[in-house]
């Protein structure tokens, strides 16, 4: 997932800034041993402030639950961030096709419709605040 408030106006031209950013973190920009670190810090160091209240921790187990994991698995899923290697990182990013992402863009539809309909992109689909697809 890549998540990224952008001026409204501006829509058409961060979809494209972030494809680019994309193929190039897959190709001819792969991902450093630095940039790594620091992901590898940040997610490992931010572990305790997801148990902070009740509610964190009813999320935790109730994700858990949902899909299975064992018991410890947030001591696995740090075990797995502290050993991520940057051969690992740069091996999962070739996979990425900048061709074949699905965006969800949110805004102002009469400001960002025809421009994002310009990019090319695939299928439009609009859904309302709902998520009902408009007719």
């Amino acid at each position: 997932i890549v998540l990224a408030p952008v001026q409204i106006d501006r829509t058409a031209e961060s979809i494209l800034e972030l494809r680019r950013e994309i193929a190039e973190f897959s190709g001819a920009q792969p991902v450093t041993e630095q940039e790594v670190e620091k992901v590898r810090a940040n997610r490992v160091r931010s572990l305790p402030g997801s148990f902070e209240t009740a509610s964190a921790v009813l999320g935790q187990i109730g994700s858990i639950v949902n899909y299975g994991w064992p018991d410890d698995q947030v001591l696995r899923e740090q075990a797995r961030t502290e050993t991520m290697t940057v051969e690992e990182v740069r091996a999962a990013a070739a996979v990425l096709d900048v061709d074949a992402l699905t965006w969800v863009v949110v805004g102002d539809l009469a400001e960002i419709e025809e421009p994002v309909r310009a990019l090319g992109l695939g299928e439009v689909v609009i859904l309302d605040a709902d998520g009902t697809p408009r007719q």
